[in-house]
C-alpha cells in the first residue's frame, strides 16, 4: 500500500506525461497498455532521461499478456542508437531475436543490427543482408533497399568496389520499385563509393547541394558522408564547412554530433593540420561518446600519442590493435593501424621496419587510389632512402607515380614532388628540394613544409654537406616543435645529435649545448 500511494504522489506531481501513465500503471494497476508505454519511453530517450525510459521499457514487457509490443519496441531500440546508448540498443536487439516476429518486422530488426553495427565500427554481415533481402523484398521494398545500401557501405569500407557498385545498383532498383526516394544510408555509401572511386565531380556536386539547403532539414549522416568524402579526396577546407553543422548541433541526433567530434579529429589529422588534430582529439576524449567507430578512437589516439613522442603511450595502443589488423577490421581502417606502426617506425629510425608496414598499407589499398594511398607511397620512398636503398626508392617512385597522379589537387601533387625529390639522384634532387621550398605556400600546411626541410636536409646530409644539412634540420625541427608534432621533432634531435657529434668531435667545446655545438659547427666549417 505504501508503495502504491508513493506512485500516487509522483503521479500526481509529475510533469511528464509519459511519468504520469508509468506511475499510474504501478499505482492501480491500470489498464495502460505496454504499447502506448514504450511509445511514452521513447519520448523520455527523446528528453535525456534514458534511465526512466528504460524502467519504463521494462516494466511494460513484464506485464505483458497476449499483446507484444514489437513495432514500439523496436522504434525504442532506433531511438537509443540515435541517443548514442549502443550497448542498451543491443539488449533490446537480443530481446526481440526470441521472438516470432513479422517478416517486415524481421528485416526492420535487421536494419536497427545494421545500423548499429555501421555506428560501432563492427564488421557488417552482408551475407546476411543479402540472405534476407533476397527473402522478403517483394513485400519490403524500402527496407530491403536500405539494407543492400549498408551492405554497399560495408564493401566500401573493406576496398571491395566492384561488389559495392552491384549492391549500389540492387539498391537504387528497390527503391524506384518501391516510389521511395533513397535513404541517407544509400546515399552515404554512394557518396563514398565516388570518393573511392575518384569520382571528384560527383562528390562536389553532392557537396554544393547539401551546403544549399538548410542544416536542419538535411539528416547528419549526409554531413558526415560528404564531409568524409571530401576529406578523402584531399579537399580539407570543404569537409571542414560540410562538418560545421554536425559540430554546431545543427544535427538533432546525439549520436551524429558525438560522431562529428571524431570526425573532425580524422580530418584535421588526414589535412596535417597537427595542432588542430591536437585539439580535436582532446575534444573528442572528453565526450562522453568514446567507443563510436570502433577502431577509429584508438587510431586517432595512437597517431596522437606518436606526435607527442610517447611511445609508452602509442605502443600499447597499436598492440592492441593488431591482432585485428588482418580479417577482423574493414580494409580501410587496418590499413590506418599500419599506416600509423610504419610511421612511428619511420620516425624511430627503424626503416627496415617502415618499409615493410607501409608495403602491407600499400598493397591492402587495392582498387582505393585516394590521398591516403600517395601519402604511404611517399613515405615508404623515404623510408627506402633513409635505409640508403635508393635504388629500391627510385624504383618505388617509377612504379606507382601514375597511380598517385590520379588524385588531383596541389597537396597531392606536393607529395608526389616530395617523393621524386627523395627518389632523384645527387645535385638533381637537391635542386628539386629546393624548388619545392621556393614554392611551398601557406596554404601547403606547415607540417609539409617541415617535412621538406627534414628529407631536404637528410639527403643534404647524405650528400657531404653537413653544414647545409644541419640548417635544414634545424628549421625542420623549429617547425615540427611549434606546431606540437614532437615525435618527428625528436626523430631531428637524433639526426642532428649525430651530425653534431661527427662535426664537433675534435674540438674542445664539450660543455655546449647541442644547439650551441651546431653553430660552433657551422663557424668551423666556414
Amino acid at each position: 500500500m505504501q508503495r502504491r500511494q508513493m506512485h500516487l504522489l509522483i503521479a500526481e506531481a509529475a510533469n511528464s506525461i509519459e511519468l504520469k501513465l508509468f506511475h499510474q500503471s504501478r499505482a492501480d494497476d491500470s489498464q495502460i497498455p505496454s504499447h502506448q508505454l514504450i511509445r511514452g519511453a521513447v519520448r523520455l530517450v527523446d528528453d535525456g532521461l534514458i534511465h526512466a525510459a528504460i524502467e519504463v521499457v521494462e516494466w511494460a514487457l513484464t506485464r505483458l499478456d497476449s499483446e507484444h509490443p514489437a513495432p514500439e519496441v523496436l522504434q525504442f531500440i532506433q531511438q537509443l542508437g540515435r541517443s548514442g546508448h549502443l550497448g542498451i540498443a543491443w539488449r533490446y536487439i537480443k530481446y526481440l531475436d526470441g521472438f516470432s516476429l513479422a517478416p517486415e518486422q524481421k528485416l526492420l530488426l535487421l536494419n536497427h543490427e545494421v545500423e548499429l553495427r555501421v555506428i560501432e565500427g563492427s564488421i557488417i554481415p552482408t551475407a546476411s543482408i543479402h540472405s534476407a533481402v533476397e527473402e522478403h523484398h517483394v513485400n519490403n521494398l524500402a527496407l530491403s533497399a536500405n539494407l543492400m545500401s549498408m551492405s554497399a557501405l560495408a564493401l566500401c569500407l573493406d576496398g571491395k568496389l566492384g561488389e559495392a557498385h552491384t549492391d549500389l545498383q540492387r539498391a537504387r532498383e528497390l527503391f524506384s520499385a518501391a516510389e521511395s526516394a533513397p535513404s541517407p544510408r544509400f546515399q552515404h555509401a554512394q557518396v563514398l563509393h565516388d570518393s573511392y572511386t575518384g569520382h571528384q565531380a560527383s562528390v562536389m556536386s553532392s557537396y554544393q547541394s547539401v551546403i544549399q539547403r538548410k542544416a536542419a532539414d538535411v539528416n547528419g549522416i549526409t554531413f558526415l558522408t560528404v564531409a568524409s568524402a571530401l576529406s578523402t579526396l584531399g579537399y580539407h577546407e570543404q569537409a571542414r564547412t560540410a562538418l560545421l553543422p554536425v559540430l554546431n548541433g545543427t544535427s538533432t541526433e546525439i549520436v551524429y554530433q558525438s560522431l562529428g567530434l571524431l570526425y573532425e579529429a580524422q580530418f584535421a589529422i588526414t589535412a596535417h593540420d597537427v595542432p588542430r588534430a591536437l585539439r580535436a582529439v582532446e575534444r573528442w576524449n572528453a565526450s562522453p561518446s568514446v567507443d563510436l567507430m570502433r577502431p577509429l578512437p584508438s587510431i586517432v589516439n595512437a597517431w596522437y600519442w606518436i606526435m607527442k613522442a610517447r611511445p609508452d603511450q602509442a605502443g600499447p595502443i597499436l598492440d592492441a590493435l593488431r591482432p585485428f589488423v588482418i580479417g577482423q577490421l574493414p580494409s580501410i581502417y587496418s590499413t590506418l593501424v599500419t599506416e600509423l606502426q610504419g610511421l612511428q617506425a619511420l620516425m624511430s629510425a627503424r626503416f627496415d621496419e617502415a618499409i615493410t608496414y607501409f608495403q602491407q598499407a600499400q598493397l591492402a589499398y587495392g582498387e582505393i587510389v585516394s590521398i591516403h594511398y600517395v601519402e604511404t607511397c611517399v613515405n615508404l620512398i623515404e623510408a627506402f632512402s633513409c635505409a640508403h636503398h635508393d635504388q629500391e626508392a627510385a624504383n618505388e617512385f617509377r612504379a606507382t607515380q601514375s597511380l598517385m597522379a590520379r588524385i588531383s589537387g596541389r597537396h597531392a601533387k606536393m607529395l608526389i614532388l616530395r617523393a621524386q625529390a627523395i627518389a632523384l639522384p645527387g645535385d638533381i634532387s637537391l635542386a628539386r628540394f629546393q624548388a619545392l621550398l621556393d614554392t611551398w605556400q601557406p596554404a601547403d600546411g606547415q607540417l609539409e613544409l617541415a617535412r621538406i626541410h627534414h628529407c631536404f636536409g637528410t639527403r643534404l646530409g647524405t650528400a657531404g654537406r653537413q653544414e647545409q644539412s644541419i640548417e635544414q634540420l634545424v628549421i625542420a625541427r623549429t617547425i615540427y616543435r611549434n606546431i606540437g608534432a614532437l615525435g618527428w621533432a625528436q626523430r631531428v634531435d637524433s639526426q642532428l645529435s649525430h651530425v653534431t657529434e661527427s662535426t664537433s668531435e675534435d674540438t674542445n667545446f664539450k660543455m655546449l649545448s647541442a644547439d650551441e655545438a651546431q653553430v660552433v659547427a657551422w663557424f668551423e666549417k666556414a
